[in-house]
C-alpha cells in the first residue's frame, strides 16, 4: 500500500467513526427527530405567526422557498460526490475493498467479480455522503433556527410565558440528547482531518498528488461551517435565554409584574442550561468556545509550518 493510499484510507476510517454516530441518530432516534421538528413547527404557528404582519409572513414563506432550493442544491451536489466516490473502484486502487481483497488474493480485485464486490463495499461505506448527511444537516437547521426565533419572541414579550418556555427547553433538551454525540464526534473527526492533512501536506510536499493538499482547505472549510452554524444560531439562542432569565428575575426580585419569587429565577436558569450545545459529558459550549478551538487549530498549523 502506497503512502498516499494509507493517508486516504486513514481519512475514510476516521470519517466512518463520525458516520456511525450519525447513523445511530437516524436509525434509532428518528422518531425523536421527527417529533421535535413537528412540535417546534406547531409552537411557531401558535406563538410566532399570530404576531407577524402580512409582510413578515410573506418574507418567511420566501425564506422557506429559498432554504428549500438551497437544500435541493446541496442534495444534488452530495449525490454527485457520492456517485464519484462510489465509482472509485472503476478508476483507481484506493478503495477499502481493494486492499481487503488483495490481502486474500493479489489478482482477485482486478477481475470483473472482484470489481463488483469492491463497488458494493464502496457503495455501502459511502451511502452516508448523501442520505445521512442531508438528513442530519436539515434537522439541525430546523431545530436551531426555529428555537432561536421562538426564544426571541418569548424574550421580547410582556408576560413570562412559563409554559411555552418549558416546552421549548424540553424540546431543546431532547435535541441535545439526540445529537450531542453526533456533534462531539463530528468536531473530533474534523479536527483530526485538519491536523493530519496539514501535517502530511507539509512533510511530504512534492511527494503526493494534489488531492492530499486539497484535504487541508476541505477540513478547514468544514470546521468554519460548523463554527458559523453553532455560533450564529446556537449561541444566539443561549444569549436570548440568558436575557429572558435576567428580565424576569429582575421583575421577580422587585415584586413587579410576573414576580413568582426567587425560586422562579433558579428554576428558569436551570432550564436554560440544556439549550447549550452538549458534547458528551463535557458540559455545554459557550457562545465563543468553538471559535477558541478553531484558533488553537490555526496556531497548530502555523507551528507545523515553522517546523
Amino acid at each position: 500500500m502506497t503512502l498516499y493510499a494509507k493517508f486516504y484510507q486513514f481519512i475514510i476510517g476516521v470519517n466512518e467513526v463520525n458516520i456511525l454516530m450519525e447513523s445511530h441518530a437516524i436509525y434509532v432516534d428518528w422518531e425523536w427527530i421527527n417529533w421535535i421538528s413537528m412540535e417546534l413547527q406547531k409552537m411557531r404557528q401558535s406563538i410566532l405567526e399570530p404576531r407577524q404582519t402580512p409582510d413578515q409572513l410573506q418574507r418567511h414563506k420566501l425564506m422557506v422557498k429559498i432554504c428549500t432550493y438551497v437544500l435541493q442544491y446541496l442534495a444534488i451536489n452530495l449525490a454527485q460526490v457520492y456517485l464519484g466516490m462510489a465509482t472509485t473502484p472503476l478508476f483507481g486502487q484506493l478503495d477499502t475493498g481493494y486492499f481487503l481483497m488483495r490481502a486474500i488474493s493479489p489478482t482477485w480485485p482486478t477481475t470483473w467479480h472482484g470489481m463488483a464486490v469492491r463497488l458494493a463495499v464502496t457503495v455501502l461505506f459511502g451511502y452516508h455522503w448523501f442520505f445521512v448527511a442531508v438528513t442530519i444537516f436539515t434537522a439541525v437547521l430546523i431545530v436551531i433556527r426555529t428555537s432561536t426565533e421562538l426564544m426571541r419572541v418569548l424574550e421580547e414579550g410582556t408576560k413570562p410565558c412559563k409554559m411555552e418556555y418549558d416546552c421549548l427547553r424540553i424540546l431543546a433538551f431532547r435535541s441535545n440528547d439526540v445529537g450531542r454525540w453526533v456533534i462531539g464526534t463530528g468536531l473530533v473527526v474534523i479536527s483530526i482531518q485538519f491536523v493530519v492533512s496539514v501535517n502530511v501536506s507539509l512533510k511530504f510536499r512534492g511527494k503526493m498528488p494534489l488531492m492530499v493538499y486539497v484535504m487541508f482547505p476541505l477540513a478547514a472549510g468544514l470546521l468554519v461551517v460548523v463554527a458559523v452554524v453553532l455560533v450564529s444560531f446556537g449561541g444566539r439562542e443561549m444569549t436570548r435565554s440568558k436575557m429572558y432569565v435576567a428580565k424576569w428575575s429582575a421583575l421577580a426580585k422587585s415584586g413587579g409584574e410576573g414576580g413568582e419569587g426567587r425560586k422562579y429565577e433558579i428554576r428558569v436558569w436551570r432550564a436554560v442550561q440544556p439549550v447549550g450545545v452538549e458534547v458528551g459529558s463535557f458540559g455545554c459550549f459557550e457562545k465563543m468556545s468553538i471559535l477558541s478551538l478553531f484558533e488553537v487549530w490555526i496556531d497548530q498549523s502555523i507551528a507545523l509550518l515553522l517546523v
